[in-house]
């Protein structure tokens, strides 16, 4: 066998090794996520509106908040789509609040690869 050869299925074994044993999803703690309501802005809310985009729960079909667009701003849209996952999960109070009922939900859905 050849150098290159042998260095090549060396590296497409390695490749293998490492698809295969890196997870494929890392879960997100929400739990540290600070309480999250209508008019508050930080980057927390873009991590939010890009986790509610991506399972269904979608902040807007285009423009601010939407696919690609997530923003720091926590508006009415952003309500709306939490409340949309209350709703789903049967969090209460479902007002659109992003506090410790909804992280802990959204925290188990995290770690189930959802």
């Amino acid at each position: 066998m050849s150098i290159t050869k042998g260095f090549f299925q060396i590296s497409v074994i390695m490749l293998i090794t490492l698809i295969y044993s890196s997870p494929a999803h890392a879960a997100t703690n929400f739990a540290t996520f600070p309480d999250l309501q209508l008019g508050t802005t930080n980057a927390f809310v873009s991590k939010l509106q890009k986790v509610l985009n991506n399972n269904g729960f979608v902040i807007a079909p285009k423009g601010a908040g939407s696919v690609g667009q997530e923003s720091n701003y926590f508006g009415a849209l952003t309500q709306k789509a939490v409340t949309s996952f209350q709703t789903t999960y049967g969090i209460t109070p479902m007002s659109g609040f992003f506090g410790s009922k909804t992280k802990a939900k959204m925290t188990e859905l995290s770690a189930q690869g959802k």
